[in-house]
């Protein structure tokens, strides 16, 4: 996925639109090519009429403190702005089926965060229990 032309554009949206910092992304592409040889980070496309429309990545690892579990953490998701509020429910299949291949992986739960918008309602219907709030400060 990282290969797909268009996937670093993509990303940097997703920064420059719901990152915190205001700072320029700056993704350390090496790593992530690493991560995703190793099965560590994947990433699911969404696709209308061949074009990326929209990318759901998680980091899978053991959980440290059940190293039996294994974790998906939500590392972005993020669907380009004409492909939201659409009839289709672009958002929610793309979620669906990444849900499905992270099961087929083995994994045993998914944490995911809402960003700066609130996703509650998305993840409320997708069978999300709300559990922490994140708090971030910038030193």
């Amino acid at each position: 996925m990282l290969a797909e032309p268009n996937a670093a554009d993509m990303i940097r949206s997703y920064v420059e639109e719901l990152s915190p910092l205001d700072e320029p992304a700056d993704p350390d592409w090496q790593k992530l090519f690493e991560l995703e040889t190793e099965g560590a980070y994947r990433i699911w496309a969404c696709y209308v009429d061949s074009t990326l429309a929209g990318y759901i990545a998680f980091q899978i690892s053991p959980h440290h403190n059940y190293k039996g579990l294994l974790l998906a953490m939500d590392m972005g998701h993020y669907l380009s702005p004409p492909y939201r509020n659409t009839p289709g429910r672009i958002g929610l299949k793309m979620w669906k089926s990444a849900e499905v291949a992270l099961r087929k992986l083995g994994v045993y739960y998914i944490m995911a965060h809402g960003g700066q918008r609130s996703l509650l309602p998305f993840f409320l219907h997708l069978g999300y229990n709300p559990m922490a709030t994140l708090y971030m400060k910038v030193l």
